[in-house]
């Protein structure tokens, strides 16, 4: 990198971008707020120009309005990135809303540890080569859980252990419910006007019929939405099994864009158990699947039985749990509650108050940190032909 800079603790002009696939947190590093700036979601629309080809993106906030033409694709997905093209419009984005100079600006990503190296390659090729800018590589998923031991600050890929359980998967289990129910779920978008009835009123709603013709990928992804909204304000998770049949004595009512009301009981906790227990995984009786994944219980105890014994202390009294789903009521105290049934000395810990933002916050404070200067990658060692960066 040309730019002079400062390498103060508290004065590194470095960005940090934490792509998840739920959302995309970005901000300067010493910002001092404690937060990402900006946090943008992972999906974003696309719509071809009829009259030379070319795409138009829609980010964020712009594809709560359906477009004519306009189909939504995952921008990150698993972690990983899945389309380059709007990765691309994204860093555009974040380089303009934080009114940064590729130039004189580090970039920081966080990574998931399954991220293949074409990945990584990939990523770097494009920071390096189209916005002249230098970056380190560390890409980090939401669509999943994963299961890390990390010793001396170094992860143990070998031992890692991850499936498809997050936040994705509660929304798929609330909406497989409401299927088997024959309740009908109706996205905001699709309503002019509703007014709150009781659970067994008659509906009191007016659809708009003005909609414009939009792909079926905006209804699927506002179907999403709206039931991911239930799943964040309604379930919890059960701290104790629920084939041990816990006395929960909890109502919570939930109401609908279309002014439905409903008071739900078991399925506050129900909803939630396929990520502890697969017998109670919707999905899994429907498809009967012989061969399912790991629950998060699971992955931990193997974890936890299957590495040096020198370390297992260390990694049952410093359990760390984090990540948007784990902001879910009981997630924590299950985790303690399952382990400590079969190993001695279990601590958990939750120790953020938005869990969604742990990544990013933990790029913010490496990259801030004096001794990091070293690790920089800068545009001209990529010129030079040095881009054995992303070999690690």
């Amino acid at each position: 990198m040309d730019a002079a800079y400062q390498s103060s603790y508290d004065n590194v002009n470095a960005v940090v971008i934490d792509l998840g696939s739920e959302t995309i947190r970005a901000g300067y590093c010493s910002n001092g707020l404690g937060k990402p700036q900006m946090e943008i979601s992972s999906i974003a629309g696309v719509k071809k120009s009829t009259t030379d080809g070319s795409n138009q993106y829609f980010l964020d906030d712009a594809i709560k309005t359906p477009i004519e033409g306009m189909k939504l694709n995952p921008i990150i997905f698993d972690g990983l990135i899945q389309d380059w093209d709007l990765f691309e419009e994204v860093i555009n984005g974040i380089i303009k809303r934080l009114n940064c100079i590729p130039d004189e600006t580090f970039f920081m990503f966080s990574e998931a540890l399954h991220t293949p190296e074409k990945s990584r390659q990939k990523l770097l090729e494009i920071i390096a080569s189209r916005f002249m800018s230098s970056g380190m590589v560390i890409d980090s998923g939401a669509s999943h859980t994963s299961v890390i031991p990390v010793v001396d600050f170094f992860a143990l890929k070998k031992s890692y252990w991850k499936a498809d359980i997050g936040g994705h998967f509660l929304v798929d289990q609330a909406q497989e419910y409401f299927s088997q129910m024959n309740e009908p779920i109706t996205p905001k978008y699709m309503i002019k006007s509703a007014k709150v009835v009781s659970p067994l009123g008659p509906l009191d709603c007016e659809m708009k019929t003005d909609l414009p013709p939009f792909s079926s990928t905006y209804h699927v992804w506002a179907v999403h939405e709206t039931l991911k909204d239930f799943v964040q304000s309604t379930l919890q998770i059960s701290t104790i099994p629920l084939r041990e049949k816990p006395n929960h004595k909890i109502a919570k009512t939930y109401v609908f864009p279309d002014g439905r009301t409903h008071i739900f009981q078991d399925e506050i906790y129900s909803l939630t158990e396929g990520m502890f227990d697969r017998n109670f995984d919707l999905l899994l009786q429907t498809t009967n699947e012989s061969c399912p994944e790991p629950t998060i219980t699971e992955m931990a105890e193997h974890v936890l039985q299957y590495n040096d014994v020198s370390i297992q202390d260390d990694l049952q009294q410093n359990i760390l749990v984090t990540g948007g789903t784990s902001a879910i009521p009981g997630f924590a105290e299950r985790i303690q509650s399952c382990l400590s049934t079969k190993f001695y000395g279990i601590k958990v810990r939750n120790v953020s108050k938005n869990p969604r933002f742990d990544a990013w916050l933990g790029g913010a404070n490496i990259a801030r940190m004096p001794n990091f200067d070293s690790h920089w990658y800068s545009n001209q060692q990529y010129i030079e032909g040095n881009r054995s960066i992303h070999e690690l």
